[in-house]
């Protein structure tokens, strides 16, 4: 029989949570998530500040009372420390980091140049690595048993031709989830990687309105459940992870995909989507696919 989440109760009372990537998609419905568990202070990141300004009404609106918001560039860095920085002092600790942000290029192998590698590079594992470091050190100053997570991919399961480096960052991102949580053992303090599956994100919608169509109503019928994943399915899985009953679990990757994964062999993307799968698909919430010939590609190309 399945519980709703009154009957369950609230697994985060008064936890303090940074989401990074929270302006949409998953990092906004784990935001919404965790203050209806009870979080007492949510620390919320993005590019777009009218976008976070909203979300920080709904989580309010959800229960949290202390909600901080965040504008920041994690291809920059020094503004990615200096926001978790920020977040950590405004909140007076930190129970819970999630790096769920991240950019992608949709560059082939031949095709990419070494601006290209940096800067995927910077976004999707040196900023997650620093902001994952800091709370660490927060964490343990304070003598908190808390929970460190980072959104991956499914990419690094099998590789992407069209899109190598995102795939590549992100299986690394998995194996430093791994180190971290072997060096943070002995703390308490827990480090998971997540991997969604095809969630169906507004990431997707970057497509165009005819490729996202044509996504939406594909993808359901080669996949086991007959749906795609939805953003509250990546919170609800977050929330468990950050809470007690997952006080075990820790340097592991917990795939959030339907069983796409192990259906991989027999599912027929290509003849399914004739070809179109070219990322961009919600795989993380705040995902960029950059189209390389747009003038944001051309300009971060330059």
């Amino acid at each position: 029989m399945t519980k709703n989440r009154e009957e369950w109760g609230k697994r985060l009372v008064g936890d303090r949570a940074l989401i990074t990537g929270a302006s949409a998609g998953i990092g906004k419905a784990t935001a919404i998530r965790f203050a209806e568990e009870g979080c007492s202070h949510i620390a919320i990141h993005g590019r777009n500040k009218e976008r976070l300004d909203e979300v920080a009404n709904l989580v309010k609106k959800a229960g949290c009372p202390n909600v901080f918001t965040y504008v920041a560039d994690l291809s920059d860095i020094d503004a990615a420390v200096d926001m978790v920085r920020q977040a950590i002092k405004d909140m007076d600790g930190i129970d819970c980091c999630i790096n769920n942000a991240g950019a992608s290029l949709g560059v082939p192998f031949l095709e990419t140049r070494a601006k290209d590698i940096e800067f995927m590079y910077q976004v999707d594992f040196v900023s997650p690595y620093l902001i994952a470091q800091e709370a660490a050190k927060a964490m343990i100053e304070r003598k908190i048993k808390g929970c460190i997570m980072f959104t991956v991919a499914e990419a690094e399961n099998g590789g992407l031709p069209h899109n190598p480096v995102y795939a590549a960052v992100k299986a690394a991102e998995i194996n430093l989830c791994k180190s971290a949580a072997v060096s943070l053992a002995p703390y308490g303090i827990r480090v998971i990687a997540v991997t969604p599956g095809f969630t169906d994100t507004m990431s997707m919608d970057r497509s165009g309105e005819d490729s996202a169509r044509h996504v939406r109503a594909t993808l359901p019928t080669v996949m086991p459940l007959g749906r795609m994943a939805t953003s509250e399915d990546l919170a609800a899985t977050f929330a468990f992870l950050a809470s007690e009953d997952a006080s075990y679990i820790t340097g592991t990757n917990i795939v959030v995909d339907g069983a796409v994964t192990s259906d991989a062999v027999s599912v027929p993307w290509r003849a399914a989507l004739q070809g179109r799968l070219t990322g961009g698909l919600g795989f993380d919430q705040d995902k960029v696919e950059i189209d390389p010939d747009s003038e944001r590609g051309k300009q971060l190309r330059s």
